[in-house]
């Protein structure tokens, strides 16, 4: 089976973003972030609850009501933002480039304008499929991405992967 799709920015800022939205370490920096700035306006809206600034209180309370209730989504469009601006600065290059893909029982050749890569089957270690984008994972952890709407027929490929012997883990409802 061959498939040819078209690279775009997007689909490497999508790339850094599966990959954050798996990363353990990210995960604990935001929690973390998340519980600190919590705690510590909590703590200045009870110091200044404490002092009878009932204003500076209920505004600090404010602010830990939003950083309790926001702050997931601002660490994530921050993350979002940083990955666009490390995707422009180091694979602008590969934008709109062409590549192919041969996908058989023992193999799967990578084929663009700089050359080609053949990678065996058994080495991909897992396959993910997203909303937009199946992931092959490779044994060195490195990951390759497949885009959906760069796909006449997704379930073909679905099966082919099935046929070869993987199985897909389904991440259709991660959103990043």
């Amino acid at each position: 089976m061959t498939i040819t799709y078209k690279i775009h920015e997007h689909d490497f800022v999508a790339l850094y973003l599966f990959i954050f939205s798996k990363s353990e370490i990210i995960k604990k920096k935001r929690k973390k972030g998340w519980i600190l700035l919590t705690i510590t306006f909590a703590v200045i809206s009870f110091y200044f609850l404490m002092k009878q600034e009932s204003s500076m209180s209920i505004s600090a309370g404010l602010v830990t009501l939003i950083t309790v209730l926001y702050y997931p989504k601002y660490f994530n469009w921050r993350y979002k933002k940083h990955y666009q601006k490390h995707v422009r600065n180091t694979h602008s290059k590969r934008f709109g480039q062409t590549e192919h893909m041969e996908i058989s029982a023992d193999s799967i050749i990578i084929k663009n304008t700089i050359g080609e890569g053949k990678i065996k089957t058994s080495e991909i270690k897992k396959i993910d499929e997203t909303k937009d984008y199946f992931f092959l994972k490779i044994s060195t952890d490195d990951l390759f991405f497949i885009p959906k709407k760069e796909l006449t027929n997704t379930d073909a490929l679905r099966m082919k992967f099935k046929e070869i012997g993987f199985t897909i883990n389904d991440q259709t409802n991660l959103e990043f």
